[in-house]
């Protein structure tokens, strides 16, 4: 196995060719806030000084958001104020939002099933951070949940 591992890729933090004047895009399936985008972000753009070009990255695209107002934080990231970041206004495109096909959902789940999970989207802070709340949501869920 070691022997595929270190024959696999580049080694690089991004692989592949930059250019000079390249516009490059963050491509990954799903988001629920930007934050790992950002730093993928801001490797690209480390990659691309290190290779000695002038590249952008201003694009994310993922197929599911899981989140809510990504696209506003994107843009909104130009007022950042960590400028190791290097801020800007980030378009954000997804394919599918969560919360817009999770009644979808409810037919095929018990009633508090769907109800732990439409919680914990109004309130995903409250979901990491209040672990009580977070204990009574999974055994609300769990008190009709099928076999």
């Amino acid at each position: 196995l070691q022997r595929y591992v270190e024959n696999y890729g580049q080694k690089d933090l991004v692989e592949g060719r930059i250019y000079q004047g390249d516009r490059c895009a963050i491509v990954d399936d799903m988001a629920t806030d930007l934050g790992s985008k950002i730093i993928a972000r801001r490797l690209v753009l480390f990659e691309a000084e290190n290779r000695g070009v002038e590249a952008s990255c201003d694009n994310i695209f993922y197929f599911l958001d899981r989140g809510v107002n990504n696209r506003q934080r994107g843009l909104d990231f130009v007022n950042e104020p960590g400028q190791e970041l290097k801020p800007a206004p980030l378009e954000v495109n997804f394919i599918i939002s969560f919360n817009e096909y999770l009644p979808c959902l409810e037919r095929v789940m018990t009633k508090n099933e769907f109800q732990a999970i439409m919680e914990h989207q109004k309130n995903p802070d409250r979901f990491n951070s209040d672990k009580q709340w977070r204990n009574e949501l999974f055994q609300m869920a769990k008190s009709e949940s099928k076999p």
